[in-house]
């Protein structure tokens, strides 16, 4: 991956932080990755960024704003709304998946049961968002 990419990853999970940080290591190197562990802080982080990510990794179950709020707001800035948000849970409720798309989430991914699957899931989703989408602009 390019150097000066950086993704947020939003997760309340401090193990899941850990695998998605790993299999991130090993799939796209000079990615740097900022952390939070809930949607408010998320937010704030969005907010004060003065580079956005390339990407925003976003859990939807966590306490303060879950992942749906955080679409919610973020549909609601216009500053915020090019960012791109993979939504990636545990859950694979179909209202789920259906809000998270109403709400603007760019791709919903449910959470692998392996780390070799975690790496392929996480290398595919950088190949397209870091290396070959081309980012919307406010």
């Amino acid at each position: 991956m390019g150097a000066g990419k950086t993704l947020l990853l939003v997760d309340d999970n401090e193990d899941d932080r850990f695998l998605a940080r790993l299999a991130l290591g090993r799939v796209a190197s000079g990615l740097e990755i900022a952390e939070v562990a809930d949607g408010r802080a998320a937010l704030d982080w969005l907010r004060a960024a003065e580079d956005p990510p390339a990407l925003v990794l976003l859990d939807l179950k966590m306490p303060r704003l879950d992942g749906a709020g955080v679409l919610g707001e973020r549909r609601a800035d216009a500053r915020l709304r090019p960012i791109p948000v993979a939504v990636f849970t545990t859950s694979v409720s179909e209202e789920d998946v259906k809000r998270s798309y109403d709400l603007g989430a760019s791709v919903y991914l449910p959470k692998p049961d392996s780390v070799d699957r975690l790496e392929e899931m996480l290398g595919d989703l950088m190949r397209v968002y870091l290396k070959h989408a081309r980012p919307a602009t406010p």
